[in-house]
């Protein structure tokens, strides 16, 4: 597997690896479970690099990617698949991958086609897992002294960021320091990005603590993911 391998924002937190090809028909994916994908077809497409810039897939190409969950009511529900035959799709610029179940009758949909090739794995052979890479802290009330403003919306597209990024600006103008705490979602960095450049000192999300998103997880690790960021 010579062919250059495009990273995916999803592997960030992803160091070194080696790929083994033999476990693909072995190994049930799970959440977080990192694999090298070939582009089916996507030409003109694109996912987030480790750096959260657009970097272009083509068919064929090799991109490193991971195996994820989402709900995205304006978009698509999409699941771990069950096997490596099942058809694999790139559900987030981020880089996940996944099988999609349901479509929203709105969305314009192109999708892109993945094979998985290999996983990456470690010095011992362990599949990469990015949801182990961090130890989470244990949700503790008590620890948490910083003042919170919670930004609501009933659905994705409400304007949830919108209404964070325009109050971080004036928070900034009068004078106050502010973070931004992307909780839920699935990995990609556009929230982060227009919450920081309208005037956040620190943005943040799940993602950078190696969830690809955080559809399905159990209430205790979202507090726990809470805790951390």
């Amino acid at each position: 597997m010579k062919t250059r391998i495009k990273r995916a924002l999803s592997t960030a937190l992803v160091k070194d690896f080696m790929i083994n090809e033999s476990m693909v028909h072995d190994h049930t994916p799970k959440a977080g479970d990192v694999g090298v994908f070939r582009v089916m077809n996507g030409n003109q497409k694109y996912i987030r690099d480790i750096n959260g810039a657009n970097q272009y897939i083509f068919e064929g190409d090799l991109i490193l990617a991971v195996f994820g969950n989402r709900y995205a009511t304006n978009q698509v529900e999409a699941y771990v698949p069950k096997s490596a035959a099942d058809p694999i799709e790139l559900i987030s610029r981020g880089g996940v991958a996944g099988v999609v179940k349901t479509m929203n009758s709105g969305f314009k949909y192109s999708g892109v086609y993945l094979k998985l090739e290999a996983y990456a794995v470690d010095t011992h052979q362990r599949i990469i897992n990015t949801t182990k890479l961090r130890q989470l802290d244990f949700f503790s009330p008590e620890r948490i002294k910083t003042k919170i403003v919670l930004s609501i919306g009933s659905s994705m597209d409400s304007g949830k960021t919108t209404t964070a990024a325009y109050l971080c600006k004036g928070l900034m103008n009068a004078g106050a320091k502010t973070a931004y705490m992307k909780l839920t979602g699935t990995v990609f960095n556009k929230d982060t990005q227009l919450v920081y450049d309208r005037g956040a000192a620190l943005t943040t999300d799940f993602s950078s603590l190696g969830f690809p998103s955080t559809y399905l997880c159990s209430k205790n690790i979202l507090l726990d993911i809470y805790q951390s960021l």
